[in-house]
Parts: structure tokens; sequence; C-alpha cells
């Protein structure tokens, strides 16, 4: 704590600080820090602030200065590691998230949308377009057509029926047509493969995966930042899907 004599009395740094604007007896003579015997003009007192930081400010609000300052310091390294192409994967997720607090989405709305902006490619019917938004609700959270229960694949005849289809033969037709204008696309194996729906046309909330960007990356680039495309062309090896493999439909008549 700081004790400064002013006038025959003894004062914090705070207090005479406070005081100068409240009274003509504080607006001037000699300030003595009993610390260090350093004196000035009270009118020049601010000088001492550095000395008594700690007192002038709460600790709540020094804490946020220095976390704001931490991460000022962490955002600097991690833009000059990438500008230098230095950076690690899990370095520019961290980047992003400082950027970003809804990092790795498509942002065009939440829970179920469609995005106007697309509307119907040419290649699509008006027909097959209505299809498609009735295949839409379908669309579990991750924008996969499953069950919304228990997230398994739903069977052919739940999707015929939602889509007013009759054969499994038009059904493949349809999806063959959706996945070849990008609007949807299927990936995984046995149980586990899925239709996924491109996010740049519709979408519950979902945050976009690796399997996703590379499903739909021309399109989804649009919505996402330079550094989470990086993120994304970073993954290599194993983990690197071959998205054109995918993207032709599957189901065929039994």
């Amino acid at each position: 704590m700081s004790r400064i004599s002013y006038k025959n009395g003894m004062y914090t740094l705070s207090q005479l600080i406070d005081l100068r604007g409240l009274s003509p007896f504080y607006k001037s003579g000699e300030a003595i820090d009993q610390s260090d015997g350093e004196t000035c003009d009270i009118d020049g007192i601010d000088i001492w602030r550095d000395k008594y930081m700690n007192e002038l400010i709460p600790h709540k609000e020094r804490q946020k200065m220095l976390v704001k300052s931490e991460k000022i310091k962490n955002i600097k390294l991690l833009e000059r590691k990438y500008s230098e192409n230095r950076i690690t994967k899990d370095e520019l997720l961290s980047l992003i998230k400082y950027q970003k607090s809804d990092y790795l989405q498509v942002n065009y709305g939440d829970f179920f949308f469609v995005n106007a902006k697309k509307g119907k490619p040419a290649s699509i019917s008006v027909s097959d377009y209505g299809r498609f938004m009735l295949l839409l609700d379908l669309m579990s959270f991750g924008n996969k057509v499953k069950h919304k229960t228990n997230h398994k694949q739903l069977k052919e005849s739940i999707i015929l029926e939602k889509l007013k289809i009759n054969s499994k033969k038009t059904l493949s037709n349809l999806l063959t047509k959706l996945s070849k204008c990008g609007m949807l696309a299927k990936s995984g194996y046995g149980e586990k493969r899925f239709i996924h729906i491109n996010p740049a046309y519709a979408k519950r909330t979902i945050q976009i995966d690796q399997t996703i960007y590379d499903l739909f990356n021309e399109d989804l680039k649009e919505f996402l930042s330079e550094y989470e495309i990086k993120y994304f062309e970073m993954e290599t090896g194993e983990n690197h899907t071959d998205a054109t493999a995918e993207i032709i439909s599957d189901i065929e008549e039994r």
C-alpha cells in the first residue's frame, strides 16, 4: 500500500488522485512518497501509477489485462508461424479458435436452414429439387440422413415414402443426379455409410469435419476462413479421404 504525505496529511496514491478533482486544497503542493523519498508536485503524481498498479487496478481487472496480453502475444506468435509456413495443425486450430468462437462452422443460420444463395442447380429439375427439399426433413445433426434417435441408417423404405418415390431404381437415379451436382454425397462403409447433405446448400447444427470438407470443399471454401481451409488442407496420410470416390451413390435396386 502506498504512503504519500501531502500538506501534513498521509494518503494513498489512489486517494490523492481522487481528491485532486474534488477540492482546490489538492490542486498544488509537494507530495512525498514515504517508501523511497521521491517527491513531485501533486499535479504530477500520475507518474507513480506504474509503481502502484496493484493498488490502483483491482485484482480481477489485472487478471483480465494479463489474459488479454497473453492472448495477443499468442496470436502474434501463431500468425508469424503461419506466415512462415511453420505452423502445426494443432497450432492452426488454436489460431482459428482465437479468431472465431464458432470455428469450423458454416454460418448462415442455426438449426435447419436452406441457403437461398445456392438455390437450385441448373441441371436439377424442379421436381428433383423438391425431393431434395423433402430429403432435408430426414437430415439429422451433422448433416447426415439418418435416424434422429438411434443415429443408425434409415431403411430405404422410409426414404422412399418420404420422397414419394415408388421404386429403388428411381431413388438411385435421383441420388446420383444430386451427387453429380454436389448437393449430397455418400461416405463410409457398411452400416456406417451415410448420405451427407452439402452444408453449402442446407444444414442443421454442424461443425465441419474432415469428411464433410473432403466431400464438399469447393463449396465450403466460400464460408470458411483462410486458416480453417489451411487446417483441413493440412490433413494427410490415412486420415485423408479421397472424396471423389465417395460422390457416386451406391443405392442399387435389390
